[in-house]
């Protein structure tokens, strides 16, 4: 196998691998501003467990700050500023 041809195959797979960690940590970040939402909108409202998730989900997102790549840091801040509007914001509460 020519070098130059595995070169390009390496750079096909880090970008793959740079696009999933984007999506997979878009996907936790929507996720985990679900998980804030709901210890919002829980019929308990237990100030305890409120102040928890919001710690977590900000430690998470200074914790990330010293990632290699920035676009996880982007990624993750993205998904859990949409969970908390597209659940913050919903009318139907259950």
């Amino acid at each position: 196998m020519n070098p130059e041809t595995v070169a390009d195959i390496l750079v096909f797979l880090n970008f793959i691998g740079w696009g999933l960690r984007f999506v997979g940590l878009l996907l936790f970040g929507l996720m985990s501003g679900w998980l804030t939402m709901r210890t919002f909108t829980q019929a308990s409202k237990s100030w305890q467990v409120q102040a928890a998730a919001t710690a977590v989900i900000l430690f998470i997102a200074s914790a990330m700050v010293n990632s290699p790549n920035p676009a996880a840091v982007g990624a993750y801040t993205l998904g859990a500023a949409a969970g908390i509007f597209i659940w913050g914001f919903n009318k139907d509460k259950d």
